[in-house]
Protein backbone atom coordinates (compact mmCIF):
# COMPACT_ATOMS: atom_id res chain seq x y z
CA UNK A 1 0.00 0.00 0.00
CA UNK A 2 1.18 3.53 -0.77
CA UNK A 3 0.32 4.37 2.16
CA UNK A 4 3.01 2.33 3.93
CA UNK A 5 6.02 4.16 1.82
CA UNK A 6 9.18 4.17 3.54
CA UNK A 7 9.68 7.63 5.29
CA UNK A 8 13.03 8.14 2.15
CA UNK A 9 10.32 7.27 -0.39
CA UNK A 10 8.48 10.10 1.18
CA UNK A 11 10.65 12.54 1.53
CA UNK A 12 11.14 12.15 -2.43
CA UNK A 13 7.65 12.43 -3.14
CA UNK A 14 7.41 15.80 -1.41
CA UNK A 15 10.66 17.46 -2.78
CA UNK A 16 9.22 16.06 -6.77
CA UNK A 17 5.92 17.50 -5.89
CA UNK A 18 7.55 20.94 -4.23
CA UNK A 19 9.72 21.21 -7.79
CA UNK A 20 6.76 20.79 -9.78
CA UNK A 21 4.90 23.40 -8.61
CA UNK A 22 8.14 25.47 -8.18
CA UNK A 23 8.25 24.91 -12.21
CA UNK A 24 4.55 25.64 -12.45
CA UNK A 25 5.03 28.95 -10.47
CA UNK A 26 8.04 30.06 -12.55
CA UNK A 27 5.78 29.86 -15.87
CA UNK A 28 3.01 31.05 -14.68
CA UNK A 29 4.67 34.75 -13.75
CA UNK A 30 6.90 34.46 -16.86
CA UNK A 31 3.87 34.67 -19.14
CA UNK A 32 4.10 37.68 -19.50
CA UNK A 33 5.91 39.14 -22.04
CA UNK A 34 6.90 42.76 -23.47
CA UNK A 35 9.54 43.25 -25.72
CA UNK A 36 10.86 39.71 -24.79
CA UNK A 37 11.88 40.75 -21.56
CA UNK A 38 10.66 38.46 -18.47
CA UNK A 39 8.38 39.57 -16.33
CA UNK A 40 8.71 36.64 -13.47
CA UNK A 41 7.34 39.26 -10.43
CA UNK A 42 7.67 38.94 -7.14
CA UNK A 43 6.17 35.75 -6.97
CA UNK A 44 9.85 34.41 -8.25
CA UNK A 45 11.58 36.31 -6.00
CA UNK A 46 9.43 34.71 -3.19
CA UNK A 47 10.00 31.20 -3.84
CA UNK A 48 13.82 31.70 -4.67
CA UNK A 49 14.26 33.20 -1.58
CA UNK A 50 11.57 31.28 0.91
CA UNK A 51 12.70 27.94 -1.22
CA UNK A 52 10.22 25.25 -1.26
CA UNK A 53 8.50 22.63 0.51
CA UNK A 54 11.35 22.01 2.95
CA UNK A 55 13.50 25.06 1.61
CA UNK A 56 16.07 22.27 0.10
CA UNK A 57 14.80 23.40 -3.78
CA UNK A 58 15.13 27.06 -3.19
CA UNK A 59 18.23 27.30 -5.91
CA UNK A 60 15.49 25.63 -8.44
CA UNK A 61 13.82 28.44 -9.57
CA UNK A 62 16.47 30.75 -9.49
CA UNK A 63 18.15 28.29 -12.27
CA UNK A 64 14.82 28.07 -14.31
CA UNK A 65 15.50 31.92 -14.80
CA UNK A 66 19.23 31.92 -15.02
CA UNK A 67 18.67 29.48 -18.08
CA UNK A 68 15.72 31.65 -19.12
CA UNK A 69 17.52 34.47 -18.92
CA UNK A 70 20.61 33.44 -21.35
CA UNK A 71 17.96 34.21 -24.31
CA UNK A 72 16.36 37.77 -23.60
CA UNK A 73 17.17 40.25 -25.58
CA UNK A 74 19.27 42.28 -23.77
CA UNK A 75 21.63 39.03 -23.36
CA UNK A 76 21.31 38.12 -27.37
CA UNK A 77 22.29 41.69 -28.22
CA UNK A 78 25.25 40.96 -26.21
CA UNK A 79 26.63 38.83 -29.15
CA UNK A 80 27.33 41.69 -31.13
CA UNK A 81 28.95 43.72 -29.06
CA UNK A 82 32.01 44.71 -30.46
CA UNK A 83 34.26 46.21 -33.10
CA UNK A 84 33.49 44.25 -37.02
CA UNK A 85 35.58 44.58 -39.90
CA UNK A 86 34.60 44.27 -43.52
CA UNK A 87 36.26 41.20 -45.35
CA UNK A 88 34.13 39.99 -47.87
CA UNK A 89 30.93 42.24 -49.72
CA UNK A 90 28.56 40.92 -52.26
CA UNK A 91 26.17 42.50 -55.08
CA UNK A 92 27.14 45.89 -52.76
CA UNK A 93 27.51 48.21 -56.23
CA UNK A 94 24.07 46.61 -57.55
CA UNK A 95 21.92 47.38 -53.96
CA UNK A 96 23.78 51.22 -53.89
CA UNK A 97 22.24 52.09 -57.50
CA UNK A 98 18.57 50.55 -56.46
CA UNK A 99 18.91 53.33 -53.56
CA UNK A 100 19.70 55.68 -56.66
CA UNK A 101 23.06 56.25 -55.36
CA UNK A 102 25.39 58.39 -57.77
CA UNK A 103 27.92 56.70 -59.89
CA UNK A 104 30.63 58.44 -57.94
CA UNK A 105 29.65 57.50 -54.51
CA UNK A 106 29.20 54.25 -55.48
CA UNK A 107 32.93 53.96 -56.81
CA UNK A 108 33.91 55.30 -53.40
CA UNK A 109 31.31 53.66 -50.91
CA UNK A 110 32.53 50.11 -52.93
CA UNK A 111 36.48 50.95 -52.48
CA UNK A 112 35.68 51.38 -48.88
CA UNK A 113 36.74 48.60 -46.03
CA UNK A 114 34.64 50.33 -43.23
CA UNK A 115 34.55 48.90 -39.17
CA UNK A 116 31.01 48.55 -38.08
CA UNK A 117 31.00 48.83 -33.76
CA UNK A 118 28.13 48.10 -31.82
CA UNK A 119 27.72 48.53 -28.11
CA UNK A 120 25.14 49.32 -25.69
CA UNK A 121 24.17 51.97 -22.99
CA UNK A 122 21.29 50.23 -20.90
CA UNK A 123 18.60 49.37 -22.90
CA UNK A 124 20.15 51.97 -26.01
CA UNK A 125 21.86 50.22 -28.81
CA UNK A 126 24.66 52.09 -30.53
CA UNK A 127 26.33 51.07 -34.09
CA UNK A 128 28.53 52.92 -35.60
CA UNK A 129 29.98 52.93 -39.08
CA UNK A 130 33.33 54.58 -39.26
CA UNK A 131 35.64 54.45 -42.14
CA UNK A 132 38.29 57.34 -44.07
CA UNK A 133 35.61 59.58 -45.79
CA UNK A 134 32.59 59.33 -43.64
CA UNK A 135 31.15 58.40 -39.82
CA UNK A 136 27.68 57.50 -39.02
CA UNK A 137 26.22 56.50 -35.89
CA UNK A 138 22.39 55.51 -34.76
CA UNK A 139 20.72 55.03 -31.24
CA UNK A 140 17.95 53.23 -30.36
CA UNK A 141 15.69 50.98 -28.55
CA UNK A 142 14.57 47.88 -30.24
CA UNK A 143 11.23 48.22 -31.49
CA UNK A 144 11.11 51.88 -31.25
CA UNK A 145 10.74 53.62 -34.31
CA UNK A 146 13.47 56.73 -34.69
CA UNK A 147 14.97 59.15 -37.03
CA UNK A 148 17.56 58.41 -39.20
CA UNK A 149 20.14 59.84 -41.65
CA UNK A 150 22.26 57.42 -43.98
CA UNK A 151 25.33 57.38 -45.20
CA UNK A 152 23.85 58.55 -48.51
CA UNK A 153 21.76 61.26 -46.80
CA UNK A 154 18.33 59.86 -47.00
CA UNK A 155 16.51 60.72 -44.22
CA UNK A 156 14.12 57.64 -42.68
CA UNK A 157 11.90 56.22 -40.38
CA UNK A 158 14.05 53.26 -39.02
CA UNK A 159 13.12 50.40 -36.65
CA UNK A 160 15.23 47.87 -35.19
CA UNK A 161 13.73 44.24 -33.96
CA UNK A 162 15.32 40.99 -32.81
CA UNK A 163 13.87 38.65 -34.47
CA UNK A 164 15.29 35.06 -34.11
CA UNK A 165 18.16 36.16 -32.70
CA UNK A 166 19.13 38.64 -35.33
CA UNK A 167 19.53 42.42 -35.84
CA UNK A 168 16.55 43.24 -38.03
CA UNK A 169 16.39 47.14 -39.44
CA UNK A 170 13.87 48.31 -41.23
CA UNK A 171 14.19 51.92 -42.95
CA UNK A 172 11.66 53.56 -44.52
CA UNK A 173 11.27 56.57 -46.82
CA UNK A 174 9.75 58.61 -49.74
CA UNK A 175 6.96 55.15 -50.08
CA UNK A 176 9.95 52.94 -49.82
CA UNK A 177 11.79 50.33 -47.86
CA UNK A 178 14.06 48.25 -47.40
CA UNK A 179 15.83 45.78 -44.53
CA UNK A 180 19.33 45.35 -43.37
CA UNK A 181 19.63 42.19 -41.35
CA UNK A 182 22.77 41.10 -39.10
CA UNK A 183 23.37 37.84 -37.91
CA UNK A 184 25.98 35.84 -36.42
CA UNK A 185 27.10 33.25 -37.96
CA UNK A 186 30.54 30.77 -37.49
CA UNK A 187 32.32 33.84 -35.66
CA UNK A 188 31.38 36.82 -38.66
CA UNK A 189 28.81 39.08 -38.69
CA UNK A 190 26.55 38.91 -41.67
CA UNK A 191 24.89 42.13 -43.22
CA UNK A 192 22.34 41.34 -45.31
CA UNK A 193 20.63 44.59 -47.37
CA UNK A 194 17.51 43.94 -49.36
CA UNK A 195 15.80 46.60 -51.30
CA UNK A 196 13.21 45.15 -53.88
CA UNK A 197 14.70 42.00 -55.64
CA UNK A 198 18.32 42.94 -54.81
CA UNK A 199 20.19 41.79 -52.32
CA UNK A 200 23.43 42.68 -50.56
CA UNK A 201 25.49 40.49 -48.74
CA UNK A 202 28.69 41.98 -46.31
CA UNK A 203 30.87 39.95 -43.77
CA UNK A 204 32.39 41.18 -40.92
CA UNK A 205 35.39 39.65 -38.47
CA UNK A 206 35.42 40.64 -35.29
CA UNK A 207 38.47 42.88 -34.81
CA UNK A 208 40.84 41.65 -31.73
CA UNK A 209 41.44 45.21 -30.39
Amino acid sequence: DWLFLPPQCCQSLRLLFGIGWSVLHVVLSCSSLKDGELRAGRAVKRIGSEGVSSGKVSWFPSLVLKRIGAHTPATMVDAFLGVWSLSASENFNEYMKELMVSLIQRNVAVALHPDTVISKDGDTIIIETKSSIKNTKIQFKLGEEFDETTADNRKTKTTVKLEDGKLVQTQRWDGKETTLVRELKDGDLILTCSLGDVVCTRTYRKSKV
